[in-house]
């Protein structure tokens, strides 16, 4: 189980979907029974980026324009998993990785009509104190 949320904006450019740690089973029922709902710009990856998930139809219903994996740096699954990564370029989505990047913060810009990430690490090294 996993809590799903979507966060509309004014317009369906800045929309965000975050589906925590589903797995394809739960992907294949929001398939089923939620495919309108599902598209948004931003895409938190699910389960990490793990090879089971974020399948070709899933990633077809979302249309994300961005990626976020928030995976550990050198973490013992290899997460994202390449095949997922594959999947999530084949649909053209940027991707950043928080074991790259450390804490990212995705805001969308209105004038622009896209998203800006960028990563804390890199706006401040020293970000804690």
């Amino acid at each position: 189980s996993s809590c799903v949320l979507k966060i509309q904006g004014q317009t369906s450019a800045a929309s965000a979907l975050l589906p925590g740690d589903i797995d394809a089973v739960i992907e294949s029922r929001l398939l089923r029974t939620q495919t309108a709902q599902l598209a948004a710009s931003l895409l938190v990856s699910p389960h990490h980026g793990s090879a089971g998930s974020s399948s070709v139809e899933f990633l077809a219903a979302v249309k994300p324009s961005v990626v976020l994996y928030p995976t550990g740096y050198a973490n013992r699954f290899d997460f994202p998993r390449q095949v997922t990564r594959d999947r999530v370029q084949g649909v053209g989505a940027q991707e950043h990785i928080t074991g790259d990047s450390g804490a990212l913060r995705a805001q969308f810009d209105v004038a622009r009509g896209r998203w800006q990430v960028n990563s804390e690490r890199l706006a401040d090294e020293r970000w804690w104190r």
